[in-house]
């Protein structure tokens, strides 16, 4: 999440805090410190945002299935 914004939400010297990643206006990650329901909530959040595109990570997939099409096909000629 290097490429996002982070919002600290209550205080780190109370032991009980939240971190926000927002990528634009969408949260694309969290953690939390003895805040439980927060993270409930901020994993909702994240879930909903997760069936969205990111251009960056489609390409590494596209990437990433090619190797493994290509793989599977080498795999399958040597063992003729």
């Amino acid at each position: 999440m290097l490429d996002s914004d982070h919002i600290v939400r209550g205080d780190e010297g109370s032991g009980r805090f939240s971190i926000v990643a927002m990528r634009g206006s969408d949260v694309v990650g969290a953690l939390s410190v003895n805040a439980a329901k927060e993270m409930a909530m901020l994993k909702r959040v994240t879930a909903a945002n997760a069936g969205r595109p990111v251009p960056a990570l489609n390409r590494r997939l596209r990437s990433a299935r090619r190797l493994e099409m290509k793989s599977k096909e080498l795999f399958r000629e040597r063992q003729q």
